[in-house]
């Protein structure tokens, strides 16, 4: 299931184990769900006490990295339910504390955040482990990483996806995404789209930190780009966005979003090599305001970063048109692998 933040996947999944999970004394757990961190999984654990009522619910949370010994007792005693993070559940599988032959539905808590936590491992080895169940996997955002990750366990899975509607339109100027794979091809596509430019263009590119905006500039240096408030004192540079407006031979400024969130009322296009998690400031940027003339605009996500572009589409009430890097004229070494 996909669906954005605060949409009630966490009570849909809770609702439906507690409907199929049948009274019995049986020591090895029917439901396994696996979580981000141990504040996730109190409030799941919290969610499924409050949701069953009064019935008998045995419930047990695996956390930590301690010892285990306690945590094996209470699973040997028996349980209905285990809340767990994946590397917690799989030291505990290993110890053989934790009995997955009798499970019934196998749960992936916000799996987008787990991938991104570089947590395939785990998951990957308790899935094997669980055999025949039923898989719920629930994320904000479904990646290509995360969709390669659940498919040895889940052949030809059906996907239910909620979009949150804004209660009012939102206009924007002219968006699209291309995603890519590291970071050395972003710098890739930022030449590219640089040397392809008319010229006559005044174009923002925007960073998450002074770090990174000092790197694009060593970078894209041959464009002659300026810089926001530069932290090396050698970095061509401006001190405000009306700087950069005001002088028609300053073509490309480079900000960072920790140095300002103004936008440009010159600018024609903006290049967005980081998507920052403040994703109400990249929104400001994106929507036509007064005094600001149509602009062109370029979001960079990576894997990681897909997140924030599936909030950005949920508040715009739409999604933004992608482009493929194989389409484009790049040469062979213009995709970077991943390391």
């Amino acid at each position: 299931a996909v669906a954005p933040e605060g949409s009630g996947k966490t009570t849909a999944y809770i609702l439906g184990v507690l409907m199929r999970l049948k009274y019995s004394l049986d020591e090895a757990p029917k439901v396994l769900v696996l979580v981000k961190d141990q504040e996730r999984g109190s409030h799941v654990a919290q969610q499924f006490r409050l949701l069953s009522g009064r019935r008998d619910l045995r419930l047990i949370e695996l956390f930590g990295s301690g010892g285990m010994e306690n945590e094996i007792n209470e699973l040997v005693d028996g349980t209905d339910i285990v809340v767990s993070t994946p590397a917690r559940a799989r030291a505990v599988y290993l110890k053989l504390g934790l009995n997955m032959n009798k499970l019934q539905t196998f749960i992936i808590d916000d799996a987008d955040e787990l991938i991104a936590a570089g947590q395939q491992l785990p998951i990957n080895e308790l899935a094997r482990s669980a055999g025949k169940c039923q898989y719920l996997v629930f994320t904000t955002v479904l990646t290509n990483k995360l969709s390669e990750q659940i498919e040895p366990f889940m052949n030809f899975p059906t996907m239910i996806e909620v979009v949150e509607k804004p209660e009012h339109e939102i206009s924007i100027h002219e968006t699209c995404v291309y995603q890519v794979p590291n970071f050395q091809t972003k710098f890739n596509l930022l030449n590219y789209l640089l040397s392809n430019d008319a010229g006559n263009a005044k174009i923002i590119i925007y960073a998450n930190s002074k770090l990174t905006a000092r790197n694009i500039y060593k970078e894209i240096d041959h464009h002659k780009p300026a810089i926001l408030q530069p932290i090396d004192p050698g970095q061509f540079g401006v001190d405000t966005v009306e700087e950069f407006d005001s002088v028609p031979e300053i073509k490309i400024l480079i900000v960072a979003h920790e140095t300002s969130v103004e936008a440009s009322a010159k600018a024609t296009s903006q290049i967005h090599v980081d998507i920052a998690e403040n994703t109400d400031h990249i929104l400001d940027l994106l929507t036509r305001g007064d005094g600001v003339q149509d602009q062109e605009i370029i979001l960079m996500p990576g894997e990681t970063e897909m997140l924030q572009i599936k909030k950005l589409e949920n508040a715009i009430g739409k999604p933004f048109r992608t482009s493929n890097l194989e389409t484009l004229d790049l040469g062979e070494t213009f995709l970077s692998p991943v390391f």
